[in-house]
């Protein structure tokens, strides 16, 4: 597992919706047994996004949103392979979190 992977949403309800997740979790980590994961919502499903709270990325040509707000955590096993990564997007991710957690 590598932070900023994107996968697949492992869930098989609201997959329509919610395609993919991406696992936002620091690889100093990797031993723990489950992976910190965003989802990422069709934006055609999901209306305006809150600015820093809610990033817009395109993923296998699906343009998507993060639901920063509804963070969770994900056994390793469940996400299987990585379909994208959004590393070079890393600052947009981390910023949203931050929003997420101290308002800045």
């Amino acid at each position: 597992m590598t932070q900023f992977d994107v996968h697949r949403n492992p869930a098989g309800q609201g997959r329509e919706n919610i395609p993919y997740v991406v696992d936002i979790q620091s690889d100093l980590l990797s031993n723990l047994p489950t992976r910190l994961i965003a989802p990422l919502i069709r934006a055609s499903a999901f209306g305006m996004p809150v600015g820093r709270l809610h990033p817009r990325f395109v993923v296998e040509d699906t343009a998507v949103v993060m639901l920063t707000t509804e963070i969770g955590v994900l056994p390793p096993r469940a996400l299987g392979g990585a379909v994208a990564s959004l590393e070079d997007r890393r600052h947009e991710i981390v910023g949203a979190i931050d929003m997420l957690v101290t308002g800045i």
